[in-house]
């Protein structure tokens, strides 16, 4: 019997390998914010060029990208699984595809190496940003992080990065990798600089950012795709389900509100750099109107609630009503005496439907006034950002305001 299992795991191992030789171009989207968006972006502008691409996208909204743009949810039984990896590369070979693109789906270093190491081995890693996430899993500091997500960079492959804070880091272990670094400035696509990446993020049907434009159209011009190929591809990218989307609407009643779906910047850095400059680029009606910050938590993610807890403790976001929703969000009761000592008017509803944080909503959102929805998209974040899209009499476009979106996440 055991000899039978070794003999099976070899045929498997086997008929893997043989799979991923097959796939001259393996790209794995590492990061602790945009690796969804970068995956679509960086599969958008290789099949802008003619490239045969297949992606795979994880998250709350686990999607394959086929080569002709169309997509395929991923039904699981069971939790997420990092074998889900080999399925996709056997799919990859049989269609001949020219080009892979996955999404990290790992967090623990050890994962994220064998994922890469093992099943995929990569010829390109991408390295969106190194930021304070799953640090029960990936470390202590930011820095833990940073070495954690180098765990996917490939031997003799290249390593492209928006990161810079802790670029050094990423440097180093690609050297010890024999790989190449490429950062945005040396690719030449530096974000924020009125230039090329700027115009394709103001014209896209949704709200992106300039560093994960800049990042798919470095990778792409190192596969050999031409820049206004790659451009073309960009333009035509069907966005990741949690994207930053503002909706328009007249309601309740005929009041005017911005409803925002932020709900997939789900640390606090990240959504502190998203709700600073939302609330620049969309003007308050009066000084009446206020910002009502929807906060879903996860039972599953205790470590950002509290980090959550201790933003609103310290004033860090400029909302004047916060409510809490989510199987995760109980434990911010003990903090609410010091989160309403800052004159925010903290409400906690938790795990209840969309429609009763809908009518929640409703007693608070003034002429004006800008919603919120952060925390984490799954559950009720992406119900009510469905319900948002549907109510909402047009879509805000980046083009439709005073400034763009920032640059970097």
């Amino acid at each position: 019997m055991t000899l039978a299992l070794v003999g099976a795991g070899i045929y498997e191992k086997a008929g893997l390998d043989r799979a991923v030789g097959r796939i001259p171009i393996r790209i794995h989207v590492n990061g602790t914010r945009g690796k969804s968006s970068v995956t679509r972006l960086i599969a958008a502008a290789l099949r802008g060029g003619g490239l045969r691409v297949l992606a795979k996208t994880t998250g709350s909204a686990a999607r394959l990208v086929l080569p002709d743009g169309a997509e395929v949810a991923l039904n699981r039984r069971g939790g997420a699984s990092i074998l889900e990896y080999v399925p996709v590369l056997r799919e990859a070979a049989r269609q001949r595809v020219d080009a892979v693109v996955i999404e990290c789906m790992a967090v623990r270093p050890e994962y994220q190496r064998f994922t890469e190491r093992e099943i995929l081995r990569a010829t390109i890693a991408v390295i969106t940003n190194a930021r304070c996430d799953h640090m029960d899993e990936m470390g202590e500091t930011e820095e833990d992080v940073a070495r954690a997500l180098c765990s996917v960079i490939p031997g003799e492959g290249a390593v492209f990065t928006a990161e810079d804070l802790h670029l050094e880091i990423i440097r180093r272990e690609a050297k010890r990798r024999g790989s190449r670094v490429v950062t945005l400035n040396e690719a030449g696509f530096p974000p924020g600089d009125c230039g090329e990446v700027a115009e394709i993020a103001s014209r896209l049907s949704y709200l992106e950012f300039e560093e994960n434009i800049g990042l798919a159209l470095a990778v792409a011009r190192y596969c050999g795709v031409e820049p206004d190929a790659a451009r073309s591809g960009i333009l035509g990218v069907t966005p990741d389900p949690g994207a930053l989307k503002i909706w328009k609407a007249r309601w309740p009643g005929d009041s005017l509100t911005y409803f925002v779906n932020a709900f997939a910047a789900n640390d606090v850095d990240s959504a502190r750099r998203v709700v600073a400059r939302v609330t620049t680029i969309l003007p308050l009606a009066s000084a009446s109107s206020r910002i009502v910050g929807i906060l879903n938590c996860r039972a599953d993610r205790p470590d950002r609630t509290r980090q959550w807890a201790d933003a609103l403790i310290k004033g860090h976001f400029p909302v004047d009503v916060v409510i809490a929703t989510g199987s995760g969000c109980y434990p911010l009761r003990a903090f609410r005496p010091a989160i309403r000592q800052r004159g925010v008017d903290f409400r906690l509803l938790g795990a209840v439907s969309p429609d009763r944080v809908m009518q929640e909503i409703g007693t608070v959102v003034t002429e004006g006034g800008i919603v919120l929805g952060l925390g984490n998209i799954a559950g009720a974040g992406m119900a009510l950002a469905k319900m948002w899209a549907g109510m909402g009499e047009e879509e805000w476009k980046p083009g439709s305001g005073s400034a763009s979106l920032p640059a970097s996440l």
